[in-house]
């Protein structure tokens, strides 16, 4: 698989699912720290353990967590990440 640490994310350390948050819950701050301040697709799909399509198909459709264009890049903020899956957890 290469190295665990290669996108910046130690997946070893990590573990934040979705069903994991409860309402009125907030993630750990070492959970927060494992996502880059400005992520990249890989950084972000690792962080959510589901694949770089998924949240390809996500901004298509309007899904998934904002995002932004650096130039042609798409990048996203912890901030926007953090607020989508406190968002989840409370539906």
């Amino acid at each position: 698989m290469g190295d665990p640490t290669r996108y910046g994310v130690d997946m070893r350390s990590t573990s934040v699912s979705t069903g994991s948050v409860r309402s009125g819950s907030t993630l750990s701050a070492d959970a927060a720290a494992a996502l880059p301040p400005l992520g990249s697709p890989t950084a972000v799909s690792a962080y959510l353990d589901v694949p770089v399509g998924t949240l390809t198909q996500w901004r298509y459709r309007g899904l998934g967590p904002k995002f932004l264009k650096v130039g042609r890049h798409v990048r996203y903020r912890r901030e926007d990440v953090l607020a989508w899956l406190e968002e989840l957890a409370q539906a």
